[in-house]
């Protein structure tokens, strides 16, 4: 009776091991549409210049996956991300003898961005039809609008423009994963990332060391383009 069950779980096990082995992730081309929710954050000595604190905001965007292996593959984006953040501001030019005049206040800096992320991927398949990526690569971000709306100094600011003193263009590294469902016609996608700052995004006469990150997370759908 010992070695029948002894057998039969040695069976199952090597059953299981196989079908385990014998998942693979499709390897081609998916178009993949994709919206979700973004918290951007400052970084740098003078974050507080545009804002301590985080802001939700929300990402959209188009991709296309390439797969040349069940291994590794290729992502490129075009995303459109509202970044910025919020809470204490404090824009007073303390280079001068009299550190003044103060501008202290509170708002939120609303930044608008174009992404064109360029991504190498990792898969692992967890089943037949689900696979795990992970992925990392640059990002070029131009920027398309900028607004600080609050009170400085005791004085309301609506929508005042602050594109002029920002860099048209900040450059970030992505670091992510996805959870990939695949029927091979359609797919769905959870996909979370995060950027990071590399160059401060202040352009003005005085150098200000303020970086610019966000997280983001997504629900996307898949359409296949090509499949081998």
């Amino acid at each position: 009776m010992k070695r029948t069950v002894l057998a039969g779980v040695t069976l199952a096990a090597l059953v299981s091991a196989t079908a385990v082995a014998a998942a693979e992730v499709s390897t081609g081309w998916d178009f993949v549409a994709f919206g979700g929710g973004s918290r951007g954050y400052f970084s740098g000595n003078d974050k507080v210049l545009l804002g301590t604190e985080s802001r939700n905001a929300y990402v959209v965007g188009l991709g296309v996956m390439f797969r040349p292996n069940p291994d590794f593959g290729f992502e490129l984006d075009v995303r459109y991300a509202e970044k910025g953040g919020q809470g204490s501001v404090d824009v007073t030019d303390y280079s001068k003898p009299n550190q003044g005049p103060n501008y202290v206040g509170s708002g939120t800096t609303k930044l608008g961005y174009v992404e064109i992320p360029i991504v190498m991927a990792g898969h692992l398949a967890t089943g037949d039809r689900t696979y795990l990526r992970g992925y990392a690569g640059p990002s070029i971000n131009v920027l398309t609008q900028a607004e600080f709306e609050g009170q400085l100094g005791g004085v309301p600011v609506s929508g005042y423009d602050i594109k002029d003193a920002l860099q048209s263009i900040d450059y970030n590294i992505v670091i992510g994963a996805s959870f990939v469902y695949d029927v091979q016609s359609v797919s769905f996608w959870v996909d979370g990332r995060w950027s990071i700052g590399l160059n401060s995004i202040s352009d003005t006469a005085a150098s200000h060391d303020i970086k610019n990150n966000s997280l983001e997370w997504v629900l996307g759908v898949g359409l296949p383009l090509a499949r081998e």
